[in-house]
């Protein structure tokens, strides 16, 4: 116990004497610290990080190893400097032997598991030896203090990938440790063969241990010595079934990092028991005495380990000199660039978001060219440098006007209007002598393009006026008749935009039908994705050819009052 208590008093003065330093370089006077107003210096970030590992578990103690049993556990570590962590973690697992040697005499004599004291079907006294075995199951959990190399360094100018690192502390293992001496039958092993060949000199002790191995059927049904599911010795403390078991431990590990967030690791760890049965086993094989030697379990393993937070803010893995380092280059590189003007337009490098302005334009404060209207083109490429926000432009940032009327598009109340007729402010065709001759003898101007949303075949609230103004011009010329053509956008089958296109029309047909116009003066048709009125891959271009359009029909010949509007495109039945 006073080498346990030595090792644990090492680790923790190695500690508690790195966390003192540290507070107290904090402390020192011009000593970067944050406070209001002033910068702040690089404050070390106290990270979590949490791991997964696997290897395997191994006694060396009074019987030969085997080295393929399998443990693995579960991590969480917390960083307190670029050099110093702790660790907590949990494992299980199991780990096997075979002895080389068969057991004799007083290994079996004051063996309980041996000699049938313990099962009186379990008895070797009478034959006198065995090939002793066993297999260890546990549980353990660990607390560890770390300690980085490679953080420790200060010579080193570059951020390394390998880190080589040291731990030390303690834990609880929880233990139960079995042998297979019965076959399948639930007879005692007949080993007399092999005994016998190697009394003989026939065969080696390696050759001995390898044709018991194959002999075995590996159910592990004693309990062993010091098993509390056979008869613990009173000094032990039993959880659970399981021998407690107080331990040290410590080791070497190798991180590799992978990522900014993620480690590889590599580790050794030895732990220091005070105790001689975990491999079943604690009498010598020729004297009728305990074994001298205490059993120390090994745990070899590989790993991950996962670092929580902003990948910014995980540096505990970092050397601070190679951190330091680069900080003071990356600081020399802004210096650099703030005293330097590449394109000359009067702001440094630095904030410069446009290294190549061309000579003479006007910039703003993070020198890219001026846009005074925000449309996407410079005011010196911009032939029209102040478009109403929000307006489609092309190439020379001129708004564009897709019926060539003169009201650019996000203006145009009517931007499908035929070339050559006058407009209004809003787009919308001025009528000289009216299209329909309208209520009360006056002039209906225009038949009005009604637009609909994607995929949809509902009227707009905003439609509704002029439909009804259709309506009455209808009601004003009983001879005329409409045709109604429904359109859509490039989107979707032609079959598809074929039946939207007439929903549409039937929506607008319905509509007029509902103002008391006769449906035999109405006729629906659907041109589907035809005819569109812009090709501009964009929402608000291909929302023009979204629409329903109206042609008139003659019936009969026009009246005197109808002649005078020729101007009116006009299509036979």
């Amino acid at each position: 116990m006073k080498r346990i208590t030595l090792i644990v008093a090492l680790f923790t003065g190695l500690f508690v004497f790195h966390l003192s330093a540290q507070v107290a370089d904090e402390d020192k006077p011009g000593k970067i610290k944050k406070t209001a107003g002033k910068p702040e210096s690089i404050k070390f970030n106290r990270s979590w990080s949490v791991g997964a590992y696997g290897g395997v578990p191994i006694v060396f103690g009074d019987v030969n190893p085997e080295y393929l049993s399998l443990g693995y556990g579960l991590s969480v570590q917390k960083a307190f400097s670029h050099s110093t962590l702790v660790r907590l973690s949990g494992g299980m697992g199991s780990a096997k032997g075979i002895d080389r040697k068969y057991s004799s005499t007083f290994m079996i004599k004051n063996n309980p598991a041996l000699n049938g004291k313990q099962d009186p079907f379990v008895d070797f006294t009478s034959i006198g030896y065995t090939y002793f075995n066993y297999k260890m199951n546990y549980y353990d959990i660990n607390f560890h203090f770390i300690y980085n190399f490679a953080a420790s360094d200060y010579r080193t100018r570059e951020t390394q990938r390998l880190n080589l690192y040291f731990f030390g502390g303690g834990g609880l293992m929880l233990y139960q440790t079995f042998t297979d001496q019965l076959d399948k039958n639930g007879a005692l092993y007949d080993f007399s063969t092999i005994y016998n060949d190697y009394i003989n000199g026939n065969i080696t002790q390696n050759d001995a241990k390898k044709l018991v191995a194959d002999m075995l059927d590996r159910d592990y049904e004693t309990a062993c010595d010091g098993n509390p599911a056979g008869a613990a010795p009173t000094w032990q403390t039993v959880v659970l079934n399981h021998i407690a078991l107080p331990n040290v431990s410590g080791g070497l590990g190798a991180r590799f990092r992978v990522s900014s967030k993620l480690d590889f690791t590599l580790e050794a760890r030895a732990h220091y028991t005070n105790e001689d049965l975990l491999d079943g086993q604690r009498w010598e094989r020729s004297y009728d005495i305990l074994s001298s030697h205490n059993d120390i379990f090994f745990f070899g393993s590989i790993g991950l380990n996962y670092r929580l937070g902003r990948i910014d803010n995980i540096n505990w893995f970092d050397n601070p000199a190679a951190m330091h380092y680069k900080i003071t280059l990356e600081n020399k590189r802004k210096i650099a660039l703030l005293s330097s003007d590449t394109d000359n337009d009067g702001v440094s490098d630095y904030f410069d978001k446009d290294l190549e302005t061309p000579e003479g334009v006007k910039v703003d404060a993070q020198g890219k060219p001026l846009d005074s209207d925000g449309d996407g083109v410079a005011d010196y490429q911009d032939e029209e440098p102040f478009s109403d926000k929000g307006a489609m432009v092309n190439e020379k940032g001129i708004s564009i006007d897709s019926d060539e009327d003169g009201v650019p598009d996000h203006r145009d109340l009517e931007p499908n209007t035929p070339k050559g007729k006058l407009v209004n402010f809003q787009g919308i065709t001025i009528a000289e002598k009216g299209s329909i001759s309208g209520v009360s003898g006056s002039a209906i101007g225009f038949l009005p393009a009604i637009f609909f949303d994607f995929d949809d075949a509902r009227l707009k609230t905003e439609f509704l006026s002029p439909l009804s103004m259709v309506a009455e011009a209808m009601k004003a010329n009983p001879t005329a008749k409409l045709r109604i053509i429904g359109y859509t956008d490039k989107v979707g089958s032609e079959e598809y935009n074929k039946a939207l296109g007439q929903r549409r029309a039937q929506t607008v047909a319905d509509f007029l039908t509902m103002q008391g116009i006769d449906p035999s003066r109405l006729e629906v048709i659907s041109k589907g994705s035809a005819e569109p009125l812009t090709d501009v891959n964009t929402n608000d271009a291909q929302r023009l050819n979204r629409r329903v359009q109206f042609e008139l029909i003659k019936t009969s010949a026009p009246t005197p009052e109808e002649k005078k509007f020729e101007e009116v495109p006009v299509k036979e039945e």
